[in-house]
């Protein structure tokens, strides 16, 4: 004789199975452990139930486990004894393959007076969507054991409260937070999120769609903590990422590439970050070697701005750098910079540092001021290119158009002191002041000259060495190192010129070939060539260069000589 069990509900013919399904309470709270609730269960059934398999009530996390619970009958009266059971999870009532499988614990599962409870542990199978159970039951008889499939499979239903859980769900109240997670641990979190898409998303028409609010932390708290490759990462029509408190938003990121805090902006007149502070500072960047990091990587020729400062005020800042300089606590010294520009462009216009000014009145583009004792600017150019490059509205070679080069003035800037017209032309309120003593004049010359050297005109105007005393072709000394330079070229070094000392105090080269010169004495060309010697008395006219200031007892040397052509 074939004898059947059922689990299911009891419809009266040879044999039935009541089953309380109180585990489709827990659909979608995993891990609850749910009891029966319907009236099939009395207060005899909780002295029928096995301790559960974590010991009831211990701690740490609750798990994946839930039970399952019901009556087993044969032939219409309640059985005793143990049976195998095992349970398979479908994600529909006619798919042919589980989800997954599952044996019960304890196995096999005890039955006394026909109630029984068990466990089962699918995983993280419960994600939102429908699920059906389907058991088989096998029991000890007489003769073979049987094995019996009981059907309908049952949908497994959710607890009303869990549902605002499942995928896609709304949270939503009258009362603001909507949502509210509290996390008493002082290094945990009140919203921990974890995906390859968005850890946490936050969505508001209106309002704001992630509000962090912390008690304890950097600073006294921290809103909004971000850490990995992008720690916070904000994409809005409005704002990206909003915060407020001590510490609005704090980014920290691990990663030599990644961004602590990182803002997206897909219009041309939005932000990707913008900080705003009624009396502090609206962003704020910390950090062991870059505090702010903009970085703009379009590859086309529009603008693009790695950091972008704009201020309405009079009297505000589009963007302010401050760094401490000197001697802090403990001997610590402070020399960072306020401001660091750097870049690898080739044209003027790819500049480290590129400020524009438009106000046609009295706009300037940079304006500098300096209460140390050293110099307001330092320009270094450490290869072969200018270190100061001035330009200015010209349009021709007397700079018709254009402004002053240069404009010096004291504090009370009511009397310039030193300037440098559009023209070139230079003026000084006191003149020039250089340790070189000689005006010279830029002549074309022969090869081989050198300073020092006494020269004449040539037969073909230029000028070369004297070659013969009391030569009245005389005019000068060649300069070693003149004060003034007339004749020269503006770029570049002149071809074929030398400086004429035609002014002024200059070393010259001597002999004593006429006898000894003593200071005050007249110079004119010797037989040496490039040398002067003693004119002695009444020399002919158009043949004196000077007078010595120095002397020279005997064979030759370099003196200095007041030039005085006679």
């Amino acid at each position: 004789m074939n004898r059947k069990f059922f689990i299911g509900v009891g419809l009266g013919w040879m044999c039935t199975v009541l089953l309380l399904i109180g585990l489709s309470q827990v659909g979608v709270a995993r891990g609850a452990d749910r009891a029966a609730t319907t009236t099939l269960i009395t207060q005899t059934l909780a002295l029928a139930l096995p301790d559960s398999p974590a010991g009831g009530g211990g701690g740490g996390d609750l798990g994946t486990t839930f039970s399952y619970q019901g009556m087993l009958k044969k032939d219409g009266t309640p059985f005793t004894g143990n049976c195998d059971m095992r349970f398979k999870l479908y994600d529909a009532q006619s798919t042919v393959v589980p989800i997954t499988t599952a044996t019960p614990l304890p196995y096999p599962v005890p039955v006394n007076n026909g109630l029984f409870t068990t466990w089962i542990n699918f995983g993280d199978q419960f994600t939102g969507q429908y699920r059906y159970l389907e058991a088989d039951v096998s029991c000890p008889v007489s003769g073979s054991p049987i094995w019996q499939t009981l059907s309908p499979r049952q949908v497994l239903y959710g607890a009303p409260y869990a549902l605002s859980l499942r995928p896609g769900a709304t949270i939503s109240g009258t009362t603001s937070p909507a949502l509210l997670i509290i996390s008493s641990q002082i290094n945990g979190y009140g919203l921990y999120g974890e995906g390859p898409g968005r850890g946490v998303y936050g969505y508001s028409p209106n309002g704001i769609g992630v509000v962090g609010n912390a008690l304890n932390g950097p600073l006294g708290g921290t809103g909004v903590s971000g850490s990995g490759s992008t720690g916070v990462r904000g994409t809005g029509t409005s704002y990206g990422v909003s915060g407020n408190g001590l510490v609005g938003v704090y980014g920290e990121s691990s990663s030599d590439t990644g961004y602590g805090v990182y803002g997206y902006n897909s219009s041309n007149t939005g932000a990707g970050v913008k900080g705003q502070g009624s009396l502090g500072p609206g962003v704020s960047g910390t950090g062991t070697y870059t505090g702010v990091t903009g970085l703009a990587n379009a590859s086309n020729s529009s603008i693009t701005y790695g950091v972008y400062g704009r201020a309405y005020s009079i009297n505000g800042f589009g963007t302010y750098g401050y760094s401490l300089g000197g001697t802090g606590a403990a001997g610590v010294s402070y020399n960072g910079n306020a401001l660091y520009g750097y870049n690898q462009g080739q044209a003027r216009n790819q500049a480290a540092l590129l400020v524009f000014n438009t106000n046609p009145v009295n706009g300037v583009t940079a304006y500098i001021t300096n209460t140390s004792n050293y110099a307001t600017a330092h320009f270094a150019n450490h290869s072969t290119g200018e270190v100061l490059y001035l330009q200015n509205g010209g349009t021709d070679i007397s700079g018709t158009g254009g402004g002053d080069f240069i404009k010096a003035v004291n504090h009370p800037e009511a009397d310039a002191q030193f300037r440098v017209l559009t023209s070139g032309e230079v003026r000084s309120d006191v003149g020039f002041n250089t340790p070189a003593a000689d005006f010279a004049e830029m002549l074309p010359a022969t090869a081989g000259l050198e300073p020092g050297d006494v020269l004449v005109i040539g037969s073909d105007g230029k000028l070369t060495r004297s070659l013969e005393p009391y030569q009245s072709t005389v005019v000068g000394v060649y300069s070693t190192r003149p004060g003034f330079i007339a004749g020269g070229q503006m770029e570049g070094e002149p071809l074929g010129k030398v400086p004429l000392a035609v002014v002024g105090v200059v070393p010259v080269k001597v002999t004593s070939e006429n006898g000894v010169i003593q200071p005050g004495d007249l110079l004119t060309t010797s037989s040496t060539p490039g040398y002067a010697m003693k004119a002695g008395s009444r020399p002919a006219v158009g043949t004196v260069i000077g007078k010595a200031l120095a002397s020279l007892k005997n064979s030759t040397g370099l003196i200095l000589m007041l030039v005085t052509l006679q």
